[in-house]
């Protein structure tokens, strides 16, 4: 496969695609999504360092939110991506109301808010003060996890119907020890 150059400048977000074209970025952008999780799963499988394996988890959330938001409606909400930020919880929030499913519980909400916090103010992905103070091991994400990891299998077979999503579940990953 021949490589083809494209200037970074050229017009190439959503709003100019057919909806194949919407539906096709959308996926792709669940797909790395998918690819932080696993990412993540494998190095914390290998003992890595708990802040990534944490960042390559929020940065799975982040992405396959906002994915599913482009399936839901891409031309409402590509313009409205950035607004969201890094702020994971009001992702969620978003995410909830469309899918008419009530899933972020007391519990749930309290962790994903303690990552967001840590997330979007890159602590998770770059050093800090903050890594000599608190032990990365010691930064629930376990429920977090594992609720992704649901979530994001009933997306895959709902929208992917000859997708596999055992790959994901089989690459569970507990980050709460």
């Amino acid at each position: 496969m021949s490589s083809v150059q494209i200037p970074i400048d050229s017009h190439i977000e959503g709003s100019g695609w057919t909806d194949h074209g919407r539906y096709l970025i959308a996926a792709e952008w669940f797909r790395k999504g998918l690819n932080f999780y696993q990412a993540g799963a494998q190095l914390h499988a290998i003992g890595g360092h708990p802040y990534v394996c944490r960042n390559l988890l929020c940065q799975a959330i982040e992405i396959c939110g906002k994915s599913y938001l482009l399936h839901i409606d891409f031309s409402r909400y590509e313009p409205k991506l950035k607004r969201f930020g890094h702020d994971l919880v009001k992702l969620a929030e978003a995410v909830q109301r469309e899918a008419g499913v009530r899933f972020l519980t007391p519990r749930l909400r309290e962790e994903l808010h303690a990552l967001s916090q840590l997330y979007s103010k890159q602590h998770l992905r770059y050093a800090s003060g903050y890594d000599l103070l608190v032990d990365g091991s010691t930064i629930s994400a376990g429920l977090v996890g594992r609720r992704f990891v649901r979530l994001a299998v009933q997306h895959v077979t709902r929208t992917y119907p000859n997708a596999e999503p055992g790959d994901l579940t089989r690459s569970r990953i507990d980050l709460s020890s």
